[in-house]
């Protein structure tokens, strides 16, 4: 039982990486705290007197450094980071929509009704039945009594009540909520992508990894993989030697002198192990800088860990196979139309009687005369359109066959539209659509809606594939201002 300030602290323990929420399902203990440790970028043990270690990697800076003369016989360096990545996948993880309002109409028998994306919270739901929406009660599926309607996390039905009244063909319901979807998170890190590039000459320079994790949330995804490039996207040095020095501890920060082997820098001390030999005892010792190298065992025994996961989950109808997209636009002065372009006379001012002389009419200019010396320099045109609201920008995805359009899609999630960059990310559900694709294109305006040929074309690339009923699509784009 914690009673006292000292029940609770341990100096052995810090606090690591913030995590909003942590689930292990009989695991064991160990493989808990190397999840921890791993996303803390943290080294932990437990020492002879059961004491629990959990601490940064500059914690435990000793007073010592290691020389020739301290070795017995000959060091062992390992160079390279077999764990090493540059560009993380993390599939298994649930992104959640912007506010989704989608209505219905009743036909005098249907008391359920399937919205576009699963549920992630309580939705909102009004009904019309003939003098506008009214807003009728919620409730969570067999936990609520009484409630008009009812709704399941991660479901994408809602029920009414068995004893409500039914709508007819001419009531509507709708319903507003935050969806929630399946989702693969990419994160990368640019500078070691750069420097890996420069090193191999001829290649892209990205190394990539995947990994399979269930977190729900965007941001707390690219947080975990943020965190494990900060581990992993990095060189390492491991260092094995034999010595009688008898202080060496797991966890110690050392200085390492062995210019010879190009190794002066600290070093952590990852192993320690005591050998008798005719009533002598030796240390051998590891240490490394970087991720810890991991034996050929353990590391095929991860990757027999990733298989037994993913038999343990099996295959349902959310373990799809996610293929991620991604494109960006940088816009310019000579895109036309132009999302970001705010259309103004230059100089005029920013009033009405500023812009214009109010004591004229429109009959007395020519176009030549009224925009003398006023510092009007943008006209309409036919390539030139009036400005785009900033939430009419980026609407719609659409794709296109042989020049038609086949499917539209709103966008399923997306950053603040006033700013740039604008980042829209869309989900195509296996189901949604089949066949093939020859182009993609965005729509903007506030004539787009989700009718095939409304609203402008902002932008549009070749794609030239086909999407089956096996796969989901997740398309992300960047808009970026570059006007």
């Amino acid at each position: 039982m914690i009673e006292t300030w000292d029940d609770m602290y341990s100096p052995t323990v810090s606090a690591g990486a913030s995590i909003e929420k942590f689930q292990a399902n009989y695991v064991p203990a160990s493989q808990v705290i190397d999840t921890l440790a791993e996303q803390s970028n943290y080294w932990w043990k437990i020492d002879k007197n059961a004491i629990l270690y959990f601490l940064p990697k500059t914690y435990q800076e000793v007073n010592y450094t290691l020389g020739r003369s301290d070795i017995i016989g000959k060091p062992q360096v390992k160079q390279g980071n077999p764990l090493y990545r540059n560009v993380q996948y993390i599939k298994g993880g649930r992104n959640t929509t912007n506010e989704k309002i989608e209505t219905f109409k009743g036909d005098g028998d249907t008391q359920s009704f399937t919205v576009g994306y699963n549920i992630n919270e309580e939705p909102t739901i009004e009904v019309d039945r003939g003098s506008g929406f009214v807003e009728e009660s919620v409730g969570l599926k067999g936990r609520s009594e009484g409630q008009d309607w009812y709704w399941e996390h991660n479901s994408n039905t809602i029920i009414q009540d068995d004893d409500g009244t039914v709508l007819s063909d001419t009531d509507r319901i709708r319903v507003t909520y935050i969806g929630i979807y399946p989702s693969i998170t990419i994160q990368r890190d640019d500078d070691a992508i750069t420097t890996q590039q420069a090193r191999e000459n001829t290649t892209t320079g990205r190394v990539e990894d995947a990994v399979n994790e269930d977190i729900e949330g965007r941001q707390n995804t690219l947080d975990y993989a943020s965190r494990l490039l900060t581990k992993y996207a990095e060189d390492s040095t491991t260092l094995s030697w034999k010595t009688r020095y008898t202080d060496h501890e797991a966890g110690d920060l050392i200085t390492v002198n062995l210019p010879e082997l190009n190794l002066e820098e600290k070093l952590l001390v990852t192993n320690v192990t005591i050998t008798d030999d005719n009533a002598q005892l030796f240390y051998d010792v590891e240490a490394v800088r970087g991720p810890k190298h991991k034996t050929w065992s353990q590391f095929f025994n991860d990757l027999k860990a990733r298989a037994e996961k993913e038999l343990r989950v099996g295959i349902s109808a959310e373990d799809v196979l996610v293929i991620p997209y991604e494109y960006d636009k940088t816009w310019v002065d000579a895109d036309k139309p132009n999302i970001f372009r705010q259309i103004y006379p230059s100089d005029a001012g920013d009033t009405w009687e500023q812009g214009f002389d109010t004591t004229q009419t429109w009959g007395d200019y020519s176009t030549e005369e009224w925009s003398l010396n006023r510092g009007f320099d943008l006209f309409p045109a036919s390539d030139l359109y009036p400005n785009f609201l900033a939430e009419d920008r980026v609407n719609y995805i659409a794709f296109y066959r042989a020049g038609s359009e086949e499917y539209r899609k709103a966008i399923t999630k997306q950053s603040p539209p006033a700013e740039s960059p604008i980042k829209s990310e869309t989900y195509i559900a296996p189901e949604e659509y089949t066949g093939t694709i020859d182009t993609i294109r965005w729509f903007g305006g506030y004539k787009a809606t989700i009718e095939k040929g409304t609203g402008i074309e902002i932008d549009n690339i070749n794609f030239n594939d086909s999407k089956t009923e096996l796969e989901a699509y997740q398309i992300e784009r960047s808009d970026i201002n570059g006007l």
